[in-house]
């Protein structure tokens, strides 16, 4: 014995804020009910989004609003959410080519925005202001033009950039090189005055550049207090995340101006001038092979870079040696390496083996830095007993 249908449909509406246990007419069209369910339900704090209502079962979609409930197949007792559509906006057609030329590439292209503009004129600022000090400095070139070349547009940098209105991203990217180059004038300065080995202190920077590399992200969560207050991880996510590009960039820049001076100093007495060239090459492969630890194309590209620097460093120090031959078939092999590499994706060998030589470069900077620096010369002149 078949029920007789009531026309009407028990059912419980849901929404993100309230839900309500409702009777509504079976035979009525979805968009008829939906202002009054919208009326039942309790409102919210904020306004609502001015945008249309829909109604849809979990998980499935939204129901034809010019349909009824028992059309759609709604029973008593069904579960029902209130959600709003989603109004995509109205794409524009052109009938003239040209025209439809245009909208494209206006809709590709980035506007210049005063951000931009005054990013611009910053940067701009902080190279006038290397320029300045560079050609202050009589007597030169050499490395006193360099050191206030350094000073003067780092600082320039420090001064300008955070207040530009650029990207958080970009903003702690310059603003770290620009502490970057500081330090480096300071403590070239330093190495000046004191009158140790420069090659030393281009050593010592780029150990602490690749171990920068390896602790960034946990410095990056340190100073953002992450690991202190759990609850406002996500709202302080950003902030680490743009920390970390910044300490990234520095790191490589350690690097490539701590190779950079291991190849130009003069090398510790005792210590062979393909020591330096070793190091470098070990340090540029270490800081290319890091950047499979990350998926930020950013911090990927950054360390890449570095690492291609460093390398070419390596190269053009083995070529002042007088033998060219050798570099320069070296760079295009590696040249064609990477090519090779980066148009197919890697296997798992290819990993496996990029981790051994990550592991094995690592492993040999801590006795070519011990020779380079002299511990070898200073132990074999140690007397015993």
């Amino acid at each position: 014995m078949s029920t007789p249908d009531s026309g009407l449909r028990r059912v419980a509406i849901y929404t993100d804020r309230a839900h309500a246990d409702l009777a509504l007419p079976s035979g009525v069209p979805v968009a008829s009910l939906i202002p009054a369910v919208v009326d039942v339900l309790p409102p919210g704090a904020d306004p609502p989004p001015l945008r249309p209502y829909r109604l849809c079962e979990p998980g499935k979609a939204a129901l034809d609003g010019t349909k009824s409930l028992s059309q759609q197949g709604i029973r008593d007792g069904a579960t029902l959410v209130l959600t709003y559509a989603s109004c995509p906006a109205p794409q524009v057609y052109c009938d003239d080519p040209a025209e439809r030329l245009a909208a494209t590439v206006q809709a590709m292209q980035r506007p210049w925005s005063p951000g931009a503009r005054r990013l611009s004129a910053a940067l701009a600022a902080s190279g006038l202001a290397g320029v300045a000090g560079f050609v202050a400095v009589p007597g030169g070139p050499g490395a006193p033009n360099l050191l206030l070349a350094f000073a003067a547009a780092g600082t320039v940098a420090l001064l300008t950039v955070p207040p530009s209105g650029c990207g958080a991203p970009v903003r702690t990217m310059l603003c770290c090189l620009a502490g970057l180059m500081v330090l480096a004038a300071v403590a070239a300065t330093a190495v000046a005055l004191s009158g140790s080995g420069l090659a030393r202190l281009a050593v010592v920077a780029a150990g602490a550049g690749l171990w920068l590399t390896r602790i960034a992200d946990r410095v990056a969560a340190a100073a953002t207090g992450l690991s202190r207050s759990p609850q406002a991880a996500v709202a302080r996510a950003g902030q680490a995340h743009d920390l970390l590009t910044g300490l990234v960039a520095v790191a490589s820049g350690l690097v490539v101006l701590g190779t950079a001076g291991v190849i130009a100093a003069a090398p510790v007495a005792g210590t062979p001038r393909a020591t330096g060239v070793v190091f470098a090459a070990a340090a540029g492969a270490a800081l290319a092979l890091r950047a499979r630890s990350h998926s930020d194309g950013v911090h990927i590209a950054a360390l890449v870079a570095g690492g291609t620097a460093t390398l070419g460093i390596a190269l053009l120090g083995a070529s002042f040696s007088g033998a060219r031959q050798w570099p320069a078939g070296l760079a295009v092999a590696l040249a064609a390496a990477a090519l090779g590499f980066g148009a197919t994706p890697a296997s798992v060998s290819i990993r496996r083996g990029a981790e051994v030589l990550e592991g094995l470069a690592l492993g040999s900077l801590a006795p070519l830095a011990c020779w380079l620096v002299g511990l070898y010369s200073v132990a074999r002149g140690l007397s015993v007993g």
